[in-house]
């Protein structure tokens, strides 16, 4: 079985909150999993564009939206990515939302 860290972290956890209750309600002696560790996960940090390409890429998406051509599509992205950058949301892996950190330095 060639699992990733995370499901793999998850399964432990699961188990261990399952043993954990059968504990509570008596059904066994001990907690078997209380000793397992989880494995540690290599995550990557978020990448945060600079200013200057932050406004790379709202000029570009500018120009595009004069093109009626592709206005449709562009307009569609523009809010898309406006609407991440202005909340302060990150995308990861697709589809995985996160808190962008909010720095007081300018």
């Amino acid at each position: 079985m060639n699992c990733k860290t995370g499901t793999i972290n998850l399964t432990i956890r699961h188990l261990k909150q399952c043993l954990a209750c059968l504990l509570e309600h008596k059904l066994i002696p001990d907690n078997p999993a209380e000793d397992i560790g989880y494995i540690p996960e290599d995550r990557l940090k978020p990448k945060w564009i600079t200013e200057q390409q932050e406004r790379k890429l709202f000029a570009e998406f500018r120009l595009l939206l004069g093109n009626q051509k592709q206005y449709r599509k562009v307009i569609r992205e523009y809010a898309m990515i406006a609407l991440m950058y202005f909340t302060l949301t990150s995308v990861q892996d697709g589809s995985t939302y996160s808190e962008k950190k909010i720095s007081n330095e300018k």
